[in-house]
């Protein structure tokens, strides 16, 4: 769990729930867990390799190459990413219900305040 920074002069002592309190609640089943320990763990060996920056990087040059833009717009280059300091964390996993046999759909929250940068 990512911790929470509140000073602790400012804690609510009465019964009334946050928002924190119902997104804890959801992160309390094991595949949540399990998701964030794996991302956790890419996203931190992403982070040291330079091959895998330089292979998201490509990656997202030619998601822009495809994108249109308007005429007076010229080529966006992506020259670098930086994937940040901090990994997504899922706090809530639901299966979508669907009729297709042997396809599973998902709905995931998650939260990214890791500072990931792509200049241009």
């Amino acid at each position: 769990m990512i911790p929470k920074s509140v000073p602790s002069g400012s804690r609510n002592l009465g019964s009334q729930n946050s928002d924190t309190d119902s997104n804890d609640k959801m992160c309390r089943d094991d595949g949540t867990l399990c998701c964030n320990l794996l991302i956790s763990r890419l996203f931190f060996d992403a982070k040291s390799s330079v091959d895998l920056r330089n292979l998201m990087q490509a990656h997202i040059q030619r998601m822009l190459s495809i994108a249109r833009t308007p005429s007076f717009v010229g080529e966006i280059i992506c020259t670098g990413v930086n994937p940040g300091v901090i990994p997504p964390y899922i706090h809530g996993m639901r299966v979508v219900p669907s009729d297709l046999k042997e396809v599973v759909a998902m709905e995931l929250d998650i939260e990214y305040y890791g500072g990931g940068r792509v200049r241009y």
